[in-house]
């Protein structure tokens, strides 16, 4: 089903990363290496948008945008300059986001890369649970000790998978089953 839905429904991707300090080094290299490689799979009719957080959350756009050439240009141009700093907020993040009224007739579907080290599980995962009506999540852990329960439950409330990225896999192999 969910093949056949992504081949017909035009869709709204959202790229959720984490830039905090625990991010540091490999595992942003790693979360950032994906969303290039997935950025340049996006197609035509999809729209996007691209979300940092850490202390303080930074939307790329003011709404997402077409994946146009130059959209593109932009995103690759923000996510390479990505540093790791400062704590994990990801609650006003995910809220905000699940605030922003979906396009209608668009599939929402939101990728978010973090080692997941939070203080507020609960929080975040009543959200997504409560508040992100239709929006498919598909976290991707980064890094070698991730925090499982969020995002094992995070893909469950949010329709979605979760899969993890080890420091030495191919970003490739992983972000090929989230197209």
């Amino acid at each position: 089903e969910r093949a056949a839905i992504q081949k017909v429904a035009p869709r709204e991707l959202v790229f959720l990363v984490d830039r905090s300090g625990s991010q540091a080094g490999e595992p942003l290299a790693k979360a950032k290496a994906t969303i290039l490689w997935m950025t340049q799979h996006l197609r035509p009719e999809d729209v996007f948008q691209v979300v940092s957080f850490s202390g303080r959350r930074e939307f790329l756009f003011d709404r997402p945008l077409p994946a146009t050439r130059e959209n593109l240009k932009r995103a690759r141009s923000y996510v390479r300059s990505l540093k790791a700093d400062g704590g994990t907020w990801m609650a006003e993040a995910v809220q905000q986001i699940c605030a922003f009224p979906p396009e209608q007739g668009r599939l929402r579907i939101i990728s978010l890369m973090t080692d997941g080290y939070i203080g507020n599980d609960i929080e975040v995962l009543n959200l997504v649970r409560d508040h992100c009506g239709e929006a498919r999540w598909f976290p991707f852990g980064t890094g070698t000790a991730t925090n499982r329960f969020l995002l094992d439950t995070m893909a469950q409330l949010g329709r979605g998978e979760v899969d993890y990225v080890l420091l030495i896999e191919d970003e490739k192999v992983i972000a090929r089953k989230f197209q």
